[in-house]
């Protein structure tokens, strides 16, 4: 069962400059995932896909030396992941490179672990599923969530529990929500020429230990990573 990790670090961020290689530590963040990605030995290729020229040149220090540089018109900040993987993965089938499924590791997660995909890896295998996506239970529940329609409040979600609003409802009572991240998406391949998607229709969830999925978005994030960082160590 051929599998090719896919790394996604396109160039420019809004929220953090250079975000991708920007230093957690002793090392840029994307090297993480780098390592992470050579340990994961069930694995048949690791494909980066970018457009910045540095983390082509870090790459190659671990091995990853391919020459595909993402398409500018795939790499804005409206892209799609459909748009980036299914232009990945056509420029390997050109070169006779075919892979039954695609893990996403995005480096903006550096504190997973290698039993933990693999892990995830098994889980997806054994099951009549699509792909598999990494879910943690959201902490702001959507039944607590409003919307201002001609200047007044309107629930996101307008449900009753034992006879309440659902936003007057404590947490506990209130259906388990779960809500994605970043860390980990494993998927068909097919799924890009059959659904024209990533996901499919059958997605499976991954409850991703906490810290290994915490992902780096915001400035206030990486001083967060770097706490955690200094407790693993």
């Amino acid at each position: 069962m051929s599998t090719v990790i896919l790394i996604p670090a396109r160039k420019g961020s809004s929220r953090i400059k250079n975000k991708n290689i920007i230093k957690l530590g002793r090392l840029p963040l994307i090297s993480y995932t780098f390592k992470l990605a050579q340990e994961l030995d069930f694995a048949d290729k690791v494909f980066l896909s970018t457009n910045c020229e540095k983390t082509m040149n870090l790459a190659k220090k671990y091995s990853f030396n391919n020459q595909y540089k993402r398409p500018e018109k795939f790499a804005s900040k409206f892209s799609t992941d459909f748009e980036w993987i299914t232009d990945s993965i056509r420029y390997l089938e050109k070169k006779n490179q075919y892979f039954e499924n695609f893990i996403i590791l995005r480096p903006t997660s550096p504190f997973r672990k290698v039993n933990t995909i693999k892990r995830a890896f098994n889980l997806f295998n054994r099951k009549n599923c699509h792909s598999l996506r990494a879910v943690r239970l959201c902490n702001e529940h959507p039944n607590k969530m409003w919307q201002i329609k001609s200047n007044f409040l309107k629930p996101l979600i307008n449900i009753q529990i034992n006879g309440q609003p659902g936003h007057s409802n404590p947490y506990q009572k209130l259906p388990k929500i779960y809500v994605q991240d970043s860390s980990l998406e494993i998927c068909k391949t097919k799924n890009l020429y059959k659904f024209k998607n990533i996901s499919g229709k059958k997605i499976i969830p991954f409850i991703m230990p906490y810290y290994e999925g915490f992902d780096i978005n915001f400035p206030e994030d990486l001083a967060m990573a770097s706490n955690i960082l200094k407790k693993l160590k």
